[in-house]
């Protein structure tokens, strides 16, 4: 009954009849991603009469992240064209920029098919380094609680492209970040002096210290933060302690400047007291 019908061919392994036969036709291409990568894309055609099976593609290339890939396609009916990609990260050396590409295919009903093919691939996206710096000084000496501080900055870009979108912002103790004005762009090779003015805020302990932590921004660039700490002082210049003699005053001064040195005192701290003490001085008749 199986001869009348016209099937008494026995299966191959591959699931299909041993009188079965496939033409494969194969393509290799490049795309690029949206991140800027590479994805190959290998396109298999079957042109001949019958169903290919266990269509298998293997690559082989200089670049390491292409050699030794197997692509497995399975079946593919007649005139049916699959596609399987491979994505890759970025070439990053100059020689893998176009890397040849030798792609066999092979299936249990087809003859073997090799085919070779020279790549233009996309080059590694590294992120951009802009040497940008921020350096910025409180040029109040004696800031007192709710007065508003003058804060000199410099922004520098020491890199051969300009930057673009720069903006600024200030926090000053525990309040919350504020934007600050600044320059918006920097040449190349450039340098901008300019001022910023926060306000303390009114109910700032006398003698406490302060954080001041001002952040520059710049479109994909990290950002770059400058931090400082001021002492707050009375606006009242009263001693409240005993009078100090000369020799007691240049004690506590040396001592405090030890300190600073020693990094066991920040030196706007260390002004602090030596202001409250110079405050003491007595004055000889």
């Amino acid at each position: 009954m199986l001869d009348v019908l016209g099937e008494a061919s026995t299966r191959n392994d591959a699931g299909g009849r041993d009188d079965e036969h496939a033409t494969l036709v194969m393509n290799l291409s490049n795309e690029a991603d949206a991140n800027g990568g590479n994805r190959l894309v290998v396109s298999v055609t079957n042109l001949g009469p019958d169903p290919a099976y266990k269509v298998l593609v293997q690559l082989k290339s200089g670049l390491p992240a292409i050699h030794g890939v197997q692509l497995r396609f399975g079946r593919i009916n007649r005139n049916e064209t699959k596609k399987l990609t491979k994505e890759f990260s970025n070439a990053g050396e100059a020689d893998e920029l176009n890397p040849i590409v030798v792609a066999t295919a092979i299936s249990s009903n087809a003859t073997p098919l090799t085919v070779g093919s020279k790549l233009r691939l996309v080059a590694a996206k590294h992120p951009q380094v802009v040497p940008l710096q921020l350096s910025c000084m409180v040029l109040d000496k004696e800031p007192a609680s709710g007065q508003r501080l003058r804060i000199q900055c410099e922004a520098s870009n020491s890199g051969d492209a300009p930057v673009h979108g720069l903006s600024f912002q200030v926090v000053v103790g525990k309040a919350a970040a504020m934007p600050a004005t600044g320059p918006v762009e920097l040449a190349a090779y450039g340098h901008v002096k300019f001022e910023l003015a926060p306000t303390l805020s009114a109910g700032t302990r006398t003698g406490a210290s302060v954080p001041i932590i001002i952040t520059m921004n710049a479109p994909d660039i990290a950002p770059i933060q400058q931090q400082m700490v001021i002492r707050i002082f009375e606006t009242a210049t009263t001693c409240k302690q005993a009078k100090l003699t000369r020799d007691a005053y240049r004690i506590k001064h040396k001592r405090a400047q030890a300190a600073a040195i020693a990094k066991s005192l920040t030196q706007t701290e260390a002004d602090g007291y030596d202001f409250e003490w110079v405050s003491c001085l007595e004055i000889l008749p």
